[in-house]
């Protein structure tokens, strides 16, 4: 194994705030995507790709930049196959990300570029419960995802190519993270009455600097 990935996640509840993903609570993820060079010699052209579900948004991401390390807002999209993407301060990283189908799926992807022996980098996303189009299921348009109770994925698993030294091409990749959604409990307070995107104002830069 030449290059290492991983994941983790933090989260807030902004539902009835008991700590417990339930059905039509939102809830806000921040998502580090962590690679690492345990090889002795360079990778290069490091690209790494993922995925969220179609019940999620994505609305901030941040590079592991030295030079201007803050939250970039993420646009909405506004079709079913609207692309966007922002380089780093130092102009040698890229995150592309593009939204497709009707339920606007994300797809990740990050030019990290050349990673030397030892070298770790990592970027992070902040992501969302989304509001549920309807598409298959018109009852449920306008609900505040999830709007279905069992195990779901929040992510496909990041997967890298890069090429050892040039010339050899060499893979890794993380497993998706899981998440189990519970019944709707009677009697607690989720935001299933959002009826715009639940964008802004739910992610402390500071309470996720410690996850590094």
């Amino acid at each position: 194994m030449v290059m290492a990935m991983a994941h983790s996640k933090s989260e807030n509840d902004y539902g009835d705030g008991d700590g417990t993903l339930e059905v039509g609570e939102r809830w806000v993820w921040n998502m580090p995507i962590i690679i690492e060079n345990v090889s002795s010699v360079a990778i290069n052209g490091v690209m790494v790709q993922d995925n969220l579900g179609g019940d999620l948004g994505i609305w901030l991401v941040r590079f592991n930049d030295s030079v201007d390390p803050i939250w970039i807002d993420v646009p909405t999209p506004t079709n079913k196959k609207y692309e966007w993407s922002v380089t780093d301060a130092s102009g040698t990283e890229t995150i592309k990300i593009l939204w497709t189908g009707k339920t606007l799926k994300p797809h990740i992807w990050w030019e990290v570029g050349d990673l030397t022996p030892g070298e770790t980098d990592f970027i992070q996303i902040g992501f969302y419960t989304d509001i549920n189009t309807g598409t298959g299921n018109g009852k449920k348009a306008g609900h505040q995802e999830y709007t279905s109770e069992g195990p779901t994925e929040l992510n496909s698993g990041a997967t890298a190519k890069g090429l050892l030294d040039g010339w050899f091409e060499v893979e890794a990749e993380s497993e998706s993270i899981d998440v189990d959604v519970q019944p709707f409990i009677e009697g607690s307070s989720p935001a299933a009455s959002c009826k715009k995107r639940c964008r802004g104002g739910f992610l402390s830069v500071g309470r996720y600097d410690d996850l590094l």
